[in-house]
């Protein structure tokens, strides 16, 4: 039985050794002829599951060289072309001349990729990006990951590429760019080259300049940041950032500290696709990180024109359009930095932070005699995103004029963009305001509403002097609408009304100190002979707006001893001015004038005199005031509803009709105010 047994074992050995024989005899002849396989034969299968893959043509022209079986297995495809996707229209998004990699068998078959050498000759990338924002290097939108995780990289011991040219077109941007890239890297450390681009291109027609520099690519890991440095000039724009890549090379994940200087911050739009207000020269600084389609721009700061500012940004990139949610803040603002948000240039005078293109713009608006400019406002690029902005300026120096704050609310959703409030505050008063403009056609309608609230007159003194020539509280509204895509085209569009009331005050011979226009001639002969001041117990400049020509209604001014009326109107299509003023005494005067006063000439430096040859006859109180006096209330219920109950303009009324004026419509105009 034991031998029995015995030989049952040997047979069964006998087998089995068979077996193995057998496999490996299988396994010798498949690699022998692994080894003596023609890998070119195999060029066709391997470039059509590669189209597969990448969702476009790949193809391997040149010989297909595999060595499996070497201390150094390797790789070499020659003559290699990737395809566009179909949007992209024929023609290669990239050829390799030649591609070789090595790699090691014992990582491998722990599931790690280690590559000895990695060499890239000669390649040529033809990198789109269309108007829609479908990039030429990306894969089917449907098959783009969301999930954020960065892919496994293989650990390069030796990295090269040799002669890289890059070309990139973007029709979303405006951009062209063409440059190399080169790296030369070695785990040693010694004579290494790490990854270094350059290139020149346009933004928009404008010319740039690009730098990159990377890490040593022969040391990415995926669970270690890859840090890149980047300077960029275009023109007077400059960009310098440095920073890391967290999950190389996911750009979807990535931190820097930046520095940009330029001379307009709208200039940044085609790199940015941000809608950037126009600014005076600029320079600022901060720290940016994206993760996914988030983007923040944390601590900048910084100098806009001669204004400083600083705060926090955040873009928001999925949807149709980037979403900005901003807030920033300045302890001193300059006003006339502002006024480039309007299109008008900032102050060119000496000292003054102004781009020299801003300067010649400013020279020819003063030689032109021109206030409001011209600058057209691209609706394309209002909308191009959405925002909610913030901004507030804790002290403004705005030269004699007194303004203390300022604080405003910007919110842009659809290409209308809305600021509800703006706030300008002064040590006594304030102006509050709301604009909104619908650049969803391609001619832009605006809306403005400003109100004045009690702003102390006695606040605006003439320089060198300690006395102000006005004493009272101003109050008015201004309400506009028109259309057009720059500040003149809209004001000279306009319909609306802009009404000014003072209701009681002082006012000193010296008015004319207050302004740059002489207004001695016209106020002084006015009032010749009254005492160094006298009281103002109604003022009221009334005008209706219609197509850009602001034309009096009312224009009144109720001293104790002059009545003072007036006439005519303002083109903000011309920028002139053409009133007549007229002075009517109240009690005997020694001397009088019998001529109006002109008030002409263009709205940046307009002239006071007297109208020659257009004497005006004895009137009398009364039939002035009766002139007035029919739409007053309605007028100063537009301003402030409560002003005619609790104001010398009240009194006026009253005055009215002791003098003979016809109060019957006065009384019943009053009534209909009050029912508004």
């Amino acid at each position: 039985m034991a031998g029995e047994s015995a030989s049952g074992d040997r047979s069964r050995w006998k087998r089995v050794l068979k077996w193995i024989g057998v496999v490996v005899g299988v396994v010798a002849i498949l690699l022998v002829g692994v080894a003596l396989l023609d890998w070119n034969a195999l060029r066709g299968s391997v470039s059509r599951v590669a189209s597969a893959k990448a969702g476009r043509p790949v193809q391997i022209h040149g010989d297909l060289d595999v060595r499996l079986f070497s201390p150094n297995p390797r790789v070499t495809i020659n003559d290699l072309e990737v395809g566009n996707p179909r949007w992209a229209g024929p023609g290669p998004m990239a050829e390799v001349a030649r591609i070789s990699a090595e790699w090691e068998w014992l990582p491998l078959l722990k599931g790690q990729v280690v590559l000895p050498g990695v060499k890239i000759e000669r390649p040529r990338l033809h990198l789109v990006r269309n108007a829609e924002g479908d990039a030429n290097w990306q894969g089917p939108r449907s098959a783009r990951s969301t999930s954020g995780v960065a892919p496994n990289l293989p650990v390069i011991r030796k990295f090269e590429v040799d002669d890289a040219r890059i070309t990139y077109h973007d029709f979303q941007r405006k951009l062209q760019f063409s440059g190399t890239a080169s790296a030369r890297e070695s785990g040693s450390r010694n004579e290494t080259q790490p990854f270094r681009m350059t290139g020149a291109g346009t933004i928009n027609d404008r010319r740039f300049r690009l730098e990159m520099r990377g890490g040593p690519l022969v040391n990415v890991r995926r669970d270690r940041p890859y840090p890149f440095s980047l300077g960029m000039v275009a023109g007077p724009t400059q960009i310098v950032a440095r920073g890391t890549i967290n999950r190389p090379f996911d750009l979807g994940a990535l931190a820097a500290k930046f520095s940009v200087s330029g001379d307009d911050l709208a200039d940044l739009y085609p790199l940015t696709g941000l809608a950037l207000p126009n600014t005076p020269p600029y320079n600022v600084s901060g720290h940016l990180e994206r993760d996914g389609t988030r983007v923040t721009f944390d601590d900048v700061g910084g100098n806009v024109g001669d204004s400083d500012t600083q705060g926090d940004l955040m873009v928001e990139l999925k949807g149709k359009r980037p979403f900005v949610k901003a807030q920033f803040t300045s302890r001193s603002l300059d006003l006339d930095d502002l006024a480039t948000w309007f299109g008008a240039p900032p102050s060119v005078k000496e000292g003054e932070a102004a781009s020299p293109a801003q300067r010649k713009i400013g020279q020819q608006m003063a030689e032109a005699g021109k206030l409001l400019p011209d600058a057209p406002l691209n609706v394309d690029r209002v909308r191009a995103m959405d925002a909610e902005v913030k901004y507030e300026a804790a002290a403004v120096k705005s030269g004699r004029f007194p303004l203390r704050s300022l604080s405003m609310n910007v919110n842009l959703r659809d290409g209308v963009l809305s600021v509800d409030p703006v706030s300008f505050t002064m040590p006594q008063g304030k102006l509050d305001g709301t604009v909104r403009l619908d650049a969803r056609e391609d001619v832009a309608k605006t809306d403005v509403d400003v109100r004045i609230a009690g702003i102390a007159l006695g606040q605006f003194r003439p320089k060198d002097s300690t006395q102000s020539p006005v004493e009272g509280d101003l109050k008015g509204r201004v309400k506009l609408q028109g259309t057009g895509n720059s500040m003149h085209r809209f004001a000279s569009s306009s319909d609306g009304t802009a009404t000014f009331v003072v209701p009681r005050g002082e006012i000193r011979e010296a008015f004319a100190e207050l302004t740059g226009i002489n207004v001695a001639r016209g106020l002084g002969l006015l009032l010749r002979n009254d005492q160094e001041k006298t009281n103002v117990r109604c003022g009221v400049a009334d005008f209706k707006m219609e197509q850009g020509t602001l034309r009096a209604q009312n224009l009144v001014f109720d001293t104790d001893d002059v009545l003072i009326t007036g006439r005519g109107d303002v083109s903000l299509e011309n920028e002139a001015f053409d009133l007549s003023v007229h002075g009517e005494p109240k009690k005997l005067r020694l001397f009088r004038v019998r001529s109006p006063i002109a008030v002409t000439g263009p709205l940046r430096k307009p002239s006071v005199g007297l109208e020659a040859g257009k004497a005006i006859g004895q009137t009398g109180v009364a039939v002035a005031l009766g002139v007035l006096v029919t739409p007053l209330a309605a007028v100063i219920a537009f301003v402030d509803p409560g002003l005619a109950e609790d104001a010398n303009c009240s009194a006026l009324l009253a005055e009215a009709k002791s003098d003979g004026a016809p109060v019957k419509t006065a009384e019943v105009n009053e009534a209909d105010s009050d029912n508004r």
